[in-house]
């Protein structure tokens, strides 16, 4: 999603089998989603590692509209090449077993 001045530019996706268990393998090792296989870096932000992350920016700053990098965004993020924002964090906390702060949050909205 790309959000500038009040408007919103949103492209579906959903990541691809492979793309998925890529995604879960590498964010349970604390590695970055858009290194190749030979040389794989710690990931930092959005599962990318600071290499990645301004490569990607660069891509996406390069385009000339907001649909153009929403559509970029989602594509990246269909292949496994990039989380959502927090998605890195609700991953490693699925993989790491129960959050019991998550389990009182949503006891809370039951209510």
């Amino acid at each position: 999603m790309i959000m500038r001045a009040g408007v919103f530019v949103v492209s579906e996706a959903v990541r691809t089998r492979s793309a998925e268990t890529k995604v879960r393998e590498r964010i349970a090792a604390g590695n970055c989603v858009g290194c190749s296989d030979n040389d794989v870096r710690k990931y930092v932000k959005r599962g990318l590692c600071t290499r990645c992350d301004a490569r990607f920016n660069e891509q996406l700053a390069s385009l000339g509209s907001d649909q153009e990098r929403a559509e970029f965004e989602a594509e990246t993020y269909r292949q496994g090449a990039i989380l959502n924002p927090q998605e890195s964090r609700e991953l490693k906390g699925e993989l790491n077993g129960e959050n019991v702060f998550a389990e009182i949050r949503k006891s809370m909205k039951k209510r």
